[in-house]
């Protein structure tokens, strides 16, 4: 029987890659320009779907050189909201931590 091998596709540069599955997706971010967030439902074919932070939206703090993100997905309650969000009750809250200059 030959051997039969299986190459998983790159999708581009995509450094200090992070995964996380919400439900049948998974979701993976990056290090890049605002954290470029990649969706999939196999984990075989991936396709961008934005970014963590827009140009707006990075804190004050960095110097505009973070990296290495790590996201939790956490289900709100009506004691556990999600901060700067009003989602309702049972909606998945994401918490990015990275770290910077």
């Amino acid at each position: 029987m030959a051997s039969r091998t299986y190459t998983n596709p790159v999708y581009g540069p995509i450094a200090d890659p992070m995964a996380l599955q919400v439900g049948s997706d998974y979701y993976a971010y990056a290090t890049g320009t605002h954290f470029p967030i990649l969706r999939s439902t196999d984990l075989v074919n991936w396709r961008r779907v934005g970014t963590a932070f827009t140009p707006d939206t990075s804190p004050s703090w960095s110097s505009g050189n973070p990296w290495g993100p790590s996201v939790l997905a956490v289900p709100t309650s009506s004691s556990r909201p999600c901060p700067g969000f009003d989602l309702p009750v049972g909606a998945t809250c994401f918490f990015l931590f990275y770290t910077g200059l």
